[in-house]
């Protein structure tokens, strides 16, 4: 079993997590879902989850939703002996020297812009809650949608600049996996494959939902995210391990 940390994305909190916590837990794993500031940098996100780490008394998984990929790749190059895998949810998975944005740029990938709004003032975005529904939960019950949208909060423009370090010493060796969405409209089914396959995982699982996943499909999410962090726990000793595998 394992000790896990979710990192959550955009504008929401840990709370998005609560109910594939609790069916993670009933299987044995224990589960840590902070929220991270809404505030600051990359730097300041890096700080709560080391926070948790020191805590724990032996290495975790972590399991980086969203923008949350970002973050937890910056975690685990500063910590890597603290970790023994990554999980990206779909979820943006850098290589090194990149952004959010390097990685739209790159692959030419416009985010459906009018779910948020930009205040250039303020250097925050904030969640459009009249068009969010139709790109992040349009296949989730009604009134998980009618809960969160009351939760959201801005989020620093600094998140999508910061850019991430990966060496082969650090977060190159800890081993990876990623669960791709097939109807994500947030984070498009091409680009999540293009990101793979610039940084190969130990696995990929296929999930037929929207972004949110934990809220569209709970139990199913539980039971690839036990499966992956088995797999995750036997590569940790590889010498190579990541490597993509169907």
């Amino acid at each position: 079993m394992a000790e896990l940390i979710f990192i959550h994305g955009a504008w929401h909190g840990g709370w998005y997590f609560s109910q594939v916590g609790a069916l993670l837990t009933s299987r044995g794993h224990r589960i840590h879902a902070p929220d991270l500031p809404g505030i600051g940098n990359l730097d300041n996100y890096i700080a709560v989850i080391a926070e948790v780490l020191k805590g724990l008394s032996e290495p975790a998984i972590l399991v980086g939703h969203s923008q949350g990929g970002v973050v937890m790749t910056a975690v685990a190059e500063r910590l890597s002996h603290q970790l023994n895998g990554l999980i990206y949810l779909t979820a943006f998975l850098p290589t090194d020297g990149q952004s959010i944005n390097d990685i739209l740029r790159l692959y030419k990938c416009n985010l459906p812009l009018p779910y948020l709004t930009v205040d250039r003032e303020r250097q925050v975005t904030y969640a459009n809650t009249d068009v969010m529904e139709e790109y992040l939960f349009h296949d989730c019950p009604p009134e998980v949608w009618a809960s969160a949208r009351e939760r959201l909060r801005p989020e620093p423009i600094a998140l999508s600049k910061g850019r991430v370090t990966v060496t082969a010493d650090r977060a190159g060796r800890i081993p990876r996996a990623y669960i791709e969405c097939l109807r994500d409209r947030a984070i498009p089914l091409s680009l999540q494959r293009a990101m793979v396959a610039a940084a190969p995982c130990v696995a990929v699982a296929s999930m037929d939902c929207g972004h949110m996943p934990f809220y569209s499909q709970p139990q199913e999410l539980a039971a690839v995210l036990d499966r992956l962090c088995g797999e995750l726990t036997s590569a940790t000793a590889g010498a190579n391990p990541n490597q993509t595998e169907s």
